[in-house]
């Protein structure tokens, strides 16, 4: 969707290279967010907490989890999409989670969007 003005939602992140989703999970990090709390695979949010927090050594581990067949997060094989929402009453932010839980996906609130993550076929 477009970033003008009155567009109440924005498909910001689909698809990401182990690059980006480590550029965002520091973010999310710098922010003060609980990495452990957000992802399902504990150890793989170990391994990355116990590497120096740079873009480039956290793409490494990204990379070898997804390699190693379990990506951390749904984002790096295309079933992960984040949604943000201006405008928008927590009762028509619930609809979006309601929906998106009706066509498969497993919704998370986070700090500045809504997390949606796809099931693989």
């Amino acid at each position: 969707l477009s970033r003008r003005a009155g567009v109440p939602i924005e498909i910001t992140s689909w698809t990401r290279s182990p690059e980006a989703q480590a550029a965002a999970m520091l973010a999310k990090v710098e922010r003060g967010e609980d990495l452990m709390a957000l992802y399902q695979n504990k150890a793989a949010i170990r391994a990355l907490l116990n590497t120096p927090q740079t873009v480039s050594a956290w793409a490494q581990v990204i990379d070898a989890w997804t390699q190693a067949g379990q990506p951390l997060s749904r984002h790096l094989d295309g079933y992960g999409t984040d949604i943000r929402t201006r405008n928008l009453s927590a009762l028509q932010i619930g609809r979006l989670i309601d929906v998106s839980r009706a066509m498969g996906g497993r919704p998370t609130l986070e700090s500045d969007h809504l997390h949606i993550g796809w099931p693989r076929p």
